[in-house]
């Protein structure tokens, strides 16, 4: 069977060329989403602090996905792409939390 590399990976000539003609499937996202943290909140940098340890357990909800991939062979890629952009809308709002409660410490001088 005759193959070729295409971005990286080498497939069947028949399999790439279906893929090629596949047209690009458009992601869209939910609109911009803003944190309100009141003025006036008890918010400190401990707050601060623990939102930053939230954000870091990214690292591990991508190793349960990549484990999930990995040990079974019926996840589909429509399945595995679902998971991913659950975790990106997720890590989306996490992040945005923790860049709103930055902004209002440091408007409040608090660090």
């Amino acid at each position: 069977m005759k193959t070729e590399t295409y971005m990286g990976y080498e497939y069947g000539v028949d399999e790439l060329n279906t893929r090629l003609e596949q047209p690009e499937v458009e992601v869209t996202m939910a609109p911009d989403f803003e944190w309100k943290i009141a003025e006036s909140s008890e918010t400190d940098r401990f707050d601060l602090e623990e939102q930053m340890m939230d954000c870091w357990r990214v690292t591990d909800d991508i190793e349960t996905i990549y484990a999930a991939v990995m040990d079974d062979d019926n996840l589909t890629k429509d399945n595995i792409a679902n998971a991913l952009l659950g975790l990106h809308e997720l890590y989306e709002l996490k992040f945005s939390k923790l860049n709103s409660i930055y902004e209002q410490l440091l408007r409040e001088g608090k660090i």
